[in-house]
C-alpha cells in the first residue's frame, strides 16, 4: 500500500525574523540553606513590572522579596519590599514560608507549611491583607482572577486537596471549588501530591513525581487531571486512568522517572517534565482529549548537548515559546508547523529550578548560585545570536520512492549532523553532514511514510528541516 501526504515546504526564512529572548539582568541573592524536611528551592513570580522572589530556607524561616523594574533607572530592578516568615509563620522555624508563590493581578499569594497569605503588591512595596488558609500549601497557580492551592488534606497522609479561590465583590478571596486528590493505590512507596501544579481555567493538572509502585521501581510519577463542572460549580476528575491518574508506565513506556516533576499548560497543550533513564532526554507533550489528556509528542534534547542531559527541572510556556530548565541552565524552544524547534541554550552554571513568564519577560531561578535571571524579548532571533544558519533546505523528488536528494542554499557549518526523525521527533538515523550542497539519502528499512530531515549544528540548533513523504511499500 502506498502512502501520500500533502507536502508543506518548511524553511527558516520566517523563523529568522521571529522575536526571541535576551538575558538583560541578574539579581544576586544568597544561595539557599539546607533545612530539615522539605524542598527548599527559590521560587519566582512575575506581574508586569513586579518580580517576587522567595527563599523558603532563608534564616530558617523563609523570606519573600519584591523587586520593581526600572525602579532605580532604566534597566534596573529595585528592591521595594520584603516579608519574613518568622512573622507570618508564627515564629515556627523551617516552615518553608515562600515554598510557593503566585500573582493574581496586583495581589501576591505566598504559601508555606502553616498556611497561605495574601499581600498587596505595588510600587510602594508589600502590604499584608489577609491569611488565606491555615493548611500547608505545596503548590499554587493562577488563571485570570482565580487562584488554586494544592496540598495534603492531612499531613503525612497521601490524600491531597485542591482549593480554588476567587475574588468577591468585597475584594476578598473566598473558596469557590474544593476537590480531593485521592491516594493512587495501596502499593505506593511515597507521595508528594501537588508539588507541581498547572492551572489554566477550566483545567487543573497536578503532578506527583514521588509516587511509585512496588513493582515499578525506580520508575515513578503520576498525573491527576481535573476540569471545572459548571453544573456542580466545582472541579471533577477528568478521565482517571491507571491507579486513578495518568500513569505512563502501564502503557509499556519505560526509561523515565519523576514523571510530573514540572508542568506547564498552554491552552489545550500540556508539557510534563521528567527524568529520562537510558533514553534521550525529553519533555512529554499532551493535548486535550475528550475527556482527559492524550499523549501527543516529545520535545527532545539536541543530540550531543551535554548541558541538557537532565532537562525538565522546570517548565514554562508563553505563546509559541517553551522554556525548559536543565541541570546547567535554560533551553529555548519555539513551536513551528513541524513541532518544537530548538532555538538555543543559555548556560547559567547551575540548575534552573523555577521559570515564570509574563508577557514580554521571563524570570529564571538558579538557587545553587543565588541568582535570578531576567529575560526580555529581543528583535533578534536566538538562531542569529548563536551563529550562522542554513536559510533554506529542499528535498526532491518529494514524494520519493526510496532515494531523495537534499539540497541547501548555503554551506552547512562544520561538525553538523544530518538527522532523520519521525513526526514525534524520535531519531531514525543520524550521520555527520558530508559538507556538500547536495546529499543523497536512501530510505531506511523501518522508516515511516513521512519523516523529517534536519540539518543540526554542533551545539544542537536545528538549522533547517524538511518533511519527506516516502511512497515505496
Amino acid at each position: 500500500m502506498k502512502a501520500f501526504a500533502l507536502l508543506v515546504f518548511i524553511g527558516l526564512g520566517n523563523a529568522l525574523q521571529a522575536q526571541s529572548w535576551e538575558r538583560v539582568h541578574t539579581l544576586q541573592q544568597a544561595p539557599p540553606q539546607n533545612g530539615p524536611g522539605g524542598d527548599f528551592r527559590f521560587r519566582v513570580a512575575l506581574s508586569g513590572d513586579l518580580l517576587a522572589f522567595s527563599d523558603p530556607s532563608w534564616s530558617a524561616w523563609g523570606r519573600v522579596r519584591l523587586f520593581q523594574a526600572n525602579g532605580g533607572g532604566a534597566g534596573t530592578w529595585e528592591l521595594i519590599g520584603e516579608v519574613e516568615g518568622a512573622w507570618a509563620e508564627g515564629n515556627t522555624p523551617w516552615g518553608g514560608f515562600g515554598r510557593t508563590l503566585a500573582f493574581v493581578g496586583e495581589d501576591l499569594f505566598v504559601g508555606g507549611s502553616f498556611g497561605s497569605w495574601r499581600y498587596g503588591a505595588s510600587s510602594t512595596g508589600l502590604g499584608a491583607l489577609e491569611r488565606l488558609a491555615n493548611d500547608q500549601a505545596r503548590g499554587m497557580a493562577s488563571s485570570s482572577d482565580r487562584l488554586v492551592i494544592s496540598g495534603p488534606l492531612v499531613l503525612n497522609l497521601p490524600t491531597g486537596v485542591l482549593k480554588q479561590f476567587v475574588r468577591n465583590d468585597q475584594d476578598d478571596f473566598v473558596v469557590n471549588g474544593l476537590v480531593g486528590i485521592p491516594p493512587h493505590s495501596i502499593l505506593q512507596e511515597g507521595t508528594c501530591p501537588g508539588s507541581a501544579i498547572a492551572f489554566e481555567f477550566p483545567y487543573i493538572v497536578v503532578g506527583d513525581s514521588c509516587w511509585t509502585t512496588n513493582d515499578q521501581v525506580p520508575e515513578s510519577g503520576i498525573l491527576k487531571t481535573f476540569v471545572w463542572d459548571p453544573v456542580a460549580n466545582n472541579y471533577s476528575a477528568d478521565a482517571s486512568g491507571d491507579y486513578g491518574g495518568y500513569w505512563p508506565y502501564g502503557e509499556g513506556v519505560t526509561g523515565m522517572r519523576h514523571f510530573g516533576r514540572s508542568l506547564a499548560l498552554n491552552g489545550d497543550t500540556l508539557f510534563v517534565g521528567l527524568e529520562a533513564i537510558d533514553a534521550t532526554p525529553h519533555v512529554e507533550v499532551f493535548v486535550k482529549g475528550s475527556p482527559g489528556w492524550v499523549r501527543h509528542s516529545q520535545i527532545l534534547a539536541p543530540e550531543g548537548l551535554e548541558q541538557m542531559a537532565n532537562m525538565g527541572l522546570a517548565l514554562e510556556a508563553n505563546g509559541p515559546d517553551v522554556f525548559i530548565g536543565t541541570d546547567h541552565g535554560l533551553a529555548f524552544y519555539r513551536q513551528e508547523s513541524e513541532g518544537w524547534s530548538f532555538e538555543g541554550f543559555d548556560d547559567l552554571g547551575g540548575p534552573a529550578t523555577a521559570i515564570v513568564a509574563d508577557g514580554e519577560r521571563v524570570a529564571v531561578a538558579v538557587p545553587s548560585l543565588g541568582r535570578i535571571h531576567v529575560y526580555e524579548r529581543s528583535p533578534t532571533s536566538v538562531r542569529e545570536l548563536n551563529g550562522p544558519s542554513v536559510p533554506l533546505m529542499s528535498c526532491s523528488p518529494n514524494p520519493a520512492s526510496s532515494l531523495v536528494m537534499i539540497r541547501v542554499t548555503a554551506e552547512v557549518p562544520a561538525r553538523s549532523t544530518l538527522l532523520v526523525t519521525d513526526l514525534l521527533g524520535r531519531k531514525l538515523h543520524s550521520a555527520p553532514w558530508p559538507h556538500q550542497m547536495e546529499v543523497q539519502l536512501e530510505r531506511g528499512a523501518n522508516w515511516p511514510s513521512v519523516t523529517l530531515i534536519r540539518a543540526v549544528a554542533s551545539d544542537g540548533r536545528t538549522l533547517a528541516v524538511q518533511p519527506v513523504v516516502w511512497t515505496n511499500e
